[in-house]
């Protein structure tokens, strides 16, 4: 799906925690994949991050977003967890923390890990349509024509 998802989960967030992001700090979005336990801050969500503009992307996805709050002196980054399931609905989760004090990574690491495996459809390998067959009919079928294994 082609949208601007950079500017919806700004939006979103804004609108979760009452005041726009602070223009004056630069916000980023990750598209978490992993979580790497020897990780440090930002570095424990593995993923890349994601553009400004409009891209093409489709869910489940979770996404770490950094905003940026208060006085060039004095100011805060809010971490918040989003999540854009396989309906492609863009939504904020109730897992969030903040800078104001140190290891804001480890607080919520095991809770984005837990989410990882909640929203990360597991892969199914597709069904081989040769098992219709039988053995005799496929050798039968290499032999028809002229094939060797």
């Amino acid at each position: 799906m082609i949208r601007n998802l950079y500017t919806e989960a700004l939006a979103l967030i804004a609108e979760a925690e009452g005041s726009k992001h602070d223009t004056r700090f630069k916000a980023w979005i990750k598209k978490v994949t992993a979580v790497s336990p020897k990780g440090v801050g930002g570095y424990a969500f593995v993923g890349d991050f994601v553009r400004t503009g409009t891209i093409d992307i489709e869910g489940p996805i979770v996404l770490l977003a950094a905003t940026v709050r208060g006085s060039m002196k004095y100011h805060t980054t809010t971490y918040n967890i989003l999540i854009l399931d396989s309906l492609n609905h863009l939504s904020i989760t109730d897992i969030r923390t903040n800078d104001k004090e140190q290891g804001w990574a480890l607080r919520i690491r095991d809770q984005v890990a837990a989410l990882l495996t909640q929203v990360t459809p597991t892969s199914t390998p597709e069904p081989n349509p040769l098992t219709v067959f039988t053995n005799e009919q496929i050798i039968a079928e290499v032999h028809r024509r002229n094939l060797t294994l």
